[in-house]
């Protein structure tokens, strides 16, 4: 997928109101960054379950760390002991004449899956925690998404103030050169063009970024 480019750029810079060759170098780093984030946050999407488009698959914090705990830290715990020095003899291929496959190597695996049960335990503290602080993986992407949009465009269009925008009682939500482009952006980056983003916006209206 070809982001940001020169035609979306274009409409962005209309959006913003920013007229003029003058503006041409800055309106390319802001390109530069926002491809950047686009193909940051692209891959945490692709790679992270959440309930975003493209995401691989949408599981909560707790169906993430249950899974983890029935699915892998348990059955690992069951193998690691079957893999002891003690239990080797049970792989033992006597008294077969054909030539059996080939044997793993059993100390190296044993300590691959230690390797894994350690990382296994660090994802579901990792998963507990988050889940007590209510910091559910979707929301987190939307809002951490939404403050590098806002970032970039204070650093490369700091004429144009954060704004959550006014608020249209026709159209029921708010309207804005700030808001509608951060939209923009964000639905550029997601695939998700039927999300509203006034909440997440609300948050840069008063202070500095």
């Amino acid at each position: 997928m070809n982001e940001f480019d020169d035609a979306f750029m274009a409409k962005l810079r209309g959006t913003l109101r920013i007229a003029g060759r003058a503006h041409d170098e800055r309106i390319k780093r802001l390109q530069t960054r926002l491809q950047e984030v686009g193909r940051h946050y692209r891959h945490v999407i692709a790679t992270t379950p959440s309930d975003l488009p493209n995401a691989p698959m949408n599981k909560s914090l707790t169906q993430r760390a249950s899974w983890l705990e029935t699915q892998v830290i348990n059955p690992l715990k069951r193998l690691a002991e079957a893999l002891e020095p003690a239990q080797r003899s049970m792989f033992s291929t006597w008294p077969e004449d054909s030539k059996p496959p080939l044997i793993p190597d059993f100390d190296t695996l044993h300590a691959q899956l230690e390797e894994l049960a350690v990382f296994a335990d660090y994802l579901h503290g990792c998963l507990r925690y988050q889940q007590s602080e209510d910091a559910g993986h979707s929301q987190e992407i939307r809002a951490m998404l939404v403050y590098d949009i806002v970032r970039a465009l204070v650093e490369f269009v700091p004429e144009v103030p954060p704004s959550r925008g006014t608020y249209d009682a026709v159209d029921k939500r708010y309207i804005g050169s700030f808001p509608e482009a951060v939209i923009a952006i964000y639905h550029e980056i997601t695939d998700a063009y039927d999300e509203r983003l006034d909440r997440l916006l609300a948050q840069f209206s008063s202070g500095p970024i």
